[in-house]
């Protein structure tokens, strides 16, 4: 009995374990009117990293494509997608490499241009990105974004 209660109590830990250091949704902006779109965050602390990137004299329906492309081809869920809010959210399962990642998506108009800003938040089963997966994910999805760009 006594063993059995204690693999109770070791079951219920690995999974509040499992459940608190999985990437969520809540953990992103809902809305491109929360993102600074000024700062870039490059450390692995966390496993959060953020990076822009300005298209020039583009079309804001070219680049939200262009960013639902980019997330798809990297491997990413699309959990929503809105225009209107300037902002696509994505989840990459969980892989043998890494626990799962999110990615938030967002973009703004200025003037002829349209800024994107790519958000990613790794599982938080350590405090840096040890796989450098996250990071890999970020440049890969801008890297995509662009090309489709281009070839539009």
């Amino acid at each position: 009995m006594v063993s059995m209660s204690l693999f109770r109590i070791f079951t219920f830990f690995i999974s509040i374990l499992l459940l608190v250091g999985c990437a969520a949704t809540w953990m992103l902006p809902t809305s491109a009117r929360d993102v600074n779109f000024g700062n870039d965050k490059q450390t692995g602390w966390l496993s959060s990293y953020e990076k822009t990137k300005r298209f020039y004299n583009t079309n804001p329906s070219l680049v939200f494509d262009a960013i639902k492309y980019g997330l798809k081809k990297n491997g990413f869920k699309i959990l929503r997608s809105d225009f209107k809010d300037a902002v696509v959210i994505g989840e990459h399962g969980i892989t043998w490499k890494d626990w799962n990642s999110m990615a938030g998506v967002y973009f703004k108009v200025q003037n002829e241009d349209v800024i994107v800003k790519v958000m990613i938040e790794g599982a938080k089963d350590s405090v840096f990105d040890i796989t450098g997966h996250q990071q890999k994910y970020m440049d890969e999805i801008l890297q995509s974004v662009g090309d489709f760009v281009i070839q539009n």
